[in-house]
């Protein structure tokens, strides 16, 4: 894949730096700062030189704990990548840049545009808003510790209008049990 550059941007926007060393794109006069999201260390291109060498483990893998040992790291690295989509999603939701490409909601877009299935793209929407509201729920789900159901539940009990108000006092506690 091709390195992204201001040539392959749509027409009226305007480059970022990003936490994740990635060019994101917006159109003018739009303010997206990576506060709304926090901030997330590591990189999801991180995991390729890790996946390579898992797979180039695998002829050798001759006990149950080598095996759990690769299916955990797995699961992390599948987790980070998760939580990279939904981290990209909450920075299109809190600056509104599904709007300037004609989309009402932050899952029509992903739909659209990673030809997801309508769940797989409310459940990232699900996601985003969550992360977009509490940033350490994204650098919990970055760093591989919470599962993303665990964040699709959080989503839906914040996406609760009876219980929104409620939610913050409780997230620490939701966190730890996840």
């Amino acid at each position: 894949m091709a390195k992204l550059t201001a040539d392959h941007l749509p027409r009226g926007s305007e480059t970022l730096p990003h936490p994740l060393n990635t060019v994101i794109s917006k159109p003018k006069g739009v303010n997206v700062t990576t506060e709304t999201v926090g901030t997330h260390t590591g990189s999801p291109v991180a995991v390729l030189p890790a996946l390579q060498r898992i797979v180039d483990e695998l002829p050798f893998v001759t006990s149950v704990r080598d095996a759990a040992t690769l299916l955990q790291e797995l699961e992390i690295m599948a987790r980070q990548v998760e939580a990279t989509k939904s981290l990209l999603a909450a920075q299109v939701y809190s600056a509104n840049l599904h709007r300037s490409d004609g989309y009402v909601k932050v899952s029509s877009w992903a739909r659209s545009v990673a030809r997801l299935s309508a769940r797989q793209a409310n459940d990232l929407s699900i996601a985003a808003r969550l992360i977009a509201d509490y940033p350490e729920v994204g650098r919990h789900y970055f760093a591989g510790t919470i599962a993303p159901d665990h964040v699709r539940r959080l989503g839906a009990l914040h996406q609760n209008k009876r219980v929104t108000a409620h939610v913050a006092e409780f997230m620490p506690l939701f966190l730890e049990w996840a």
